[in-house]
């Protein structure tokens, strides 16, 4: 970290950095750097080959300089009235990642909920979508994933080959979120109840909770623990009362 602030410094000497969150930082200067010197996709982060780029001054290609400027950003996938564009056409071109296959799946529609899969740090469950219904070599790959701990809140299920845009997550998600609505819709699947904040699958029922759900139609798994860390039970959709006068 302390290397990295040291090239932040290169670029604009009076930004501060905690050394934890890139995010924060606030810096025009930064901010005119990597509009100029790079590129920002949602699977690929690219640095430029300008010759008055001050990282490129401190940290030189390691290829041959001819080889170097010659280098283009990677495309990004473009849609044709065939399919997509090849690369070769691209390259060398100016695009942007408005084609992405995944940006025309919809993953929050409970229809295509196919299982969900661990994540190997929080251990939260994170609901896997996909437009069908899994083949046998999809789940063995899904398996696969789960058995080598591959997968982290935050990143692509698939990164790279042919499940990619095919098997998804929902985008977004950190190990703070909680878990998806649609794992406990049960349209296409019905999986174990399990605490909303943390995934405990040891939930209870107070009677707290059983007086919620006298007053919501949806009242939301909760553990014990969240409870004593005063964590809020999640309801949805009140339920309309009617006072009745007796009649005499």
């Amino acid at each position: 970290m302390n290397r990295l602030l040291e090239l932040l410094k290169v670029i604009d000497g009076d930004v501060e950095f905690d050394g934890k969150n890139l995010t924060k930082l606030k810096s025009q200067h930064i901010d005119r750097f990597l509009a100029k010197h790079a590129r920002c996709r949602h699977y690929i982060y690219q640095k430029c080959v300008a010759d008055d780029c001050a990282y490129c001054t401190i940290n030189p290609p390691r290829i041959p300089e001819e080889l170097f400027k010659e280098l283009y950003f990677v495309p990004d996938s473009t849609v044709n009235a065939n399919g997509y564009t090849p690369f070769d056409e691209l390259y060398g071109t100016e695009t942007d990642d408005s084609g992405r296959p995944s940006l025309t799946l919809k993953p929050q529609s409970t229809a295509k909920v196919r299982g969900f899969v661990h994540c190997c740090e929080c251990g939260k469950r994170r609901v896997v979508y996909s437009e069908k219904r899994l083949c046998p070599q999809e789940e063995k790959s899904l398996i696969r994933v789960q058995e080598e701990l591959l997968f982290v809140c935050c990143a692509v299920l698939f990164p790279g080959g042919q499940y990619q845009d095919i098997i998804i997550v929902k985008e977004g998600q950190c190990c703070s979120s909680p878990i998806e609505v649609t794992y406990y819709a049960g349209k296409t699947m019905v999986f174990d109840q399990i605490c909303i904040h943390c995934g405990n699958i040891d939930v209870v029922e107070t009677e707290h909770t059983r007086e919620l759900q006298e007053q919501f139609g949806i009242v939301r798994p909760i553990c014990q623990t969240c409870l004593n860390a005063n964590r809020p039970v999640i309801t949805r959709n009140a339920l309309k009362t009617k006072n009745k006068k007796n009649k005499t």
